[in-house]
């Protein structure tokens, strides 16, 4: 597809909108919590990372290198470890909206009860 940015270019493209959206909608929430955000996401991408290391090492899986920018973290594609970190970031940042006070008011601002009155 596009060579060594295949990975990274199909990545971007399917992150960057849900934490642009999650960021728009509660940046206040999630301002409050950042140390919490950050903790919580860095942690549970070192985890995920370790793991991810340990498969490829056995052979589990594979990340065809001509797929992949060519930097690595152990052995570990950059392009891997920032897809632990964006779904993590998704992950709670989703947590800290949905429990945040003000979540009731913003979900009841999004249109997903059409034809419903309360």
């Amino acid at each position: 597809m596009w060579g060594h940015l295949t990975y990274l270019g199909l990545l971007l493209p399917w992150a960057i909108p849900v934490l642009a959206l999650q960021w728009a909608v509660g940046h206040v929430p999630l301002s409050r919590r950042l140390g919490t955000l950050l903790l919580a996401a860095l942690i549970t991408t070192a985890y995920l990372v370790g793991c991810d290391a340990v498969a490829l090492s056995q052979g589990i899986w594979t990340i065809h290198d001509d797929r992949i920018l060519g930097v690595r973290i152990g052995n570990v594609p950059l392009e891997e470890a920032l897809f632990f970190l964006l779904t993590d970031l998704m992950v709670v940042q989703s947590i800290i909206l949905l429990n945040a006070p003000e979540a009731e008011a913003m979900l009841r601002r999004l249109p997903l009860r059409k034809g419903r009155s309360r």
